[in-house]
Parts: structure tokens; C-alpha cells; sequence
């Protein structure tokens, strides 16, 4: 089986390969591919992923939602992610697509 794995905001394909090596371990004749989102991060990441992974230094995201003057909401570079994930399920097939995202709450 080959799995397309799409990390989370503001972390990286390497953060998610190490997210899932319990699960990789557990199924050993799958293959995951986890490419990295094709924006760097504007901002930086959670401090949930700072602390997980310290020596990371590479955060990406997959777009990042604006708020336009007259209050619409504009998602940039969401149609740059759309053609990156199409450019790699047209290369290769995947049996299963897998995406992950991290919340953190706060009170």
C-alpha cells in the first residue's frame, strides 16, 4: 500500500514521517511519502511543535487564509498546494491519502 501523507499546519513532511513511525512500524510493507508543503511558514509554529520537535528548523504550510479590507476571507497560495498534490497523485498512485492537523486549544 502507498500512502500520501499531507502534514499539518506550520510543520513539515519530515515532522509527520516522525509522527508516524508507530504506525510505519505496525505496517512495514506500506509505503508513506510525505512531502512538504510548497509555502514556508509565515508565521511560526505552535509551541506544542517547537517543544516536540526542537531541532526542526523548517516549517511549511499548505496556504494561509487573509482577511481581505472588505471582509472576505482569501486563502493565498491555496491554488499553489492544489497543483503541487495533483502533480504528485498524477506521478504515482496512492491507495490511501492521509491528512493530519494538530490543534491546540487554549482557555
Amino acid at each position: 500500500m502507498r500512502v500520501l501523507a499531507l502534514h499539518g499546519f506550520r510543520t513539515s513532511g519530515q515532522i509527520l514521517s516522525e509522527q508516524l513511525k508507530p504506525l510505519k512500524k505496525a505496517l512495514p510493507d506500506w509505503e508513506f511519502y510525505c512531502p512538504n508543503a510548497p509555502n514556508v511558514a509565515q508565521g511560526e509554529p505552535d509551541e506544542i511543535v517547537k517543544l516536540a520537535f526542537p531541532n526542526e528548523t523548517n516549517f511549511y504550510e499548505w496556504y494561509n487564509v487573509k482577511r481581505l479590507e472588505n471582509g472576505a476571507l482569501y486563502y493565498e497560495s491555496f491554488e499553489e498546494s492544489v497543483n503541487l498534490i495533483q502533480s504528485v497523485v498524477t506521478r504515482t498512485h496512492y491507495d490511501v491519502i492521509l491528512g493530519f492537523s494538530q490543534v491546540c486549544l487554549r482557555h
